[in-house]
């Protein structure tokens, strides 16, 4: 087995940043009162760790402008808190849903108008499909993300949308495999076999999308997988399998370093045990 090799200190470097600034900040807004949380949502000359923090607050407290806030999130130029907070936190106001169907139709930032999109399906817009089948004609990004939409978005209709789309003899090698990933959460038998194979070949990213899709849809099989990935696969399948079995598991403390992928087996190991 090869050695395995870790991401570059450069990123553990700034992974490290951004957590030290998070916490900086919640010590900063432990004892804030909701105005003061208010204030420093609000303003844009404050780091993006602050605003969020501040709005973390803000949902605590239940605080009756958080939909005023979300809004006023829409207009500013630069969206990176709005794309933090959307697909968490989004109020059910007729306000909110329309400036994300504008988004969705709209937005010259394909990944701001996907981002909107799927945040439509989690709250079951009645446009979703609509847009969705609209999408489904455009380039690889949208039809994935489109595709992507659907299985959040789930129910009957999504599904048969998905299997005709299946059925499709001129699709892409990204369009078969993106299928094949939401058709799987349908419990659809040749859309699993063929995220089986893909996640058995622990070559890349689509294998370790593929590991984790069956992981959610069947615990056990998508465990060995995993474990497979790990043990066998490419370096960058590795790293990545690493990554994910983080996320999975609520961080991994050693993410990046060279014992990042002795936690990420214990994690794997710990979870057979259970599903057994």
């Amino acid at each position: 087995m090869a050695e395995y090799q870790a991401r570059s200190p450069e990123v553990a470097a700034f992974v490290h940043r951004k957590n030290a600034e998070c916490e900086a900040q919640r010590k900063r807004l432990a004892d804030a009162s909701a105005d003061d949380a208010w204030q420093i949502a609000m303003d844009t000359t404050e780091s993006d760790a602050a605003r969020l923090e501040s709005i973390l607050v803000l949902i605590r407290n239940h605080d009756d402008r958080l939909s005023d806030l979300v809004l006023s999130l829409f207009d500013e130029p630069d969206l990176t808190v709005w794309r933090s907070v959307i697909r968490s936190f989004h109020p059910d106001c007729p306000g909110i849903r329309e400036r994300l169907r504008e988004f969705a139709k709209h937005h010259d930032d394909d990944a701001i108008a996907a981002e909107a999109l799927c945040v439509l399906a989690q709250m079951n817009d009645a446009s979703t499909v609509s847009i969705c089948q609209d999408w489904l004609t455009r380039g690889q990004s949208s039809r994935n993300a489109a595709v992507e939409t659907l299985r959040l978005l789930g129910g009957d209709a999504s599904m048969k949308i998905l299997e005709q789309r299946w059925a499709d003899a001129g699709l892409t090698d990204e369009d078969r495999n993106t299928l094949a990933l939401a058709l799987t959460h349908f419990q659809h038998r040749d859309a699993s076999n063929h995220v089986l194979d893909l996640a058995r070949t622990g070559t890349c990213s689509w294998s370790v999308a593929a590991a984790t899709t069956l992981y959610l849809c069947t615990p056990s099989t998508g465990l060995r997988c995993m474990m497979d990935i790990l043990d066998t696969g490419t370096p960058d399948a590795r790293r990545a399998m690493v990554h994910q079995i983080s996320s999975l598991a609520g961080h991994l403390t050693h993410e990046y370093t060279a014992d990042g992928i002795h936690e990420a087996r214990l994690w794997v190991e710990t979870q057979l045990a259970g599903a057994s």
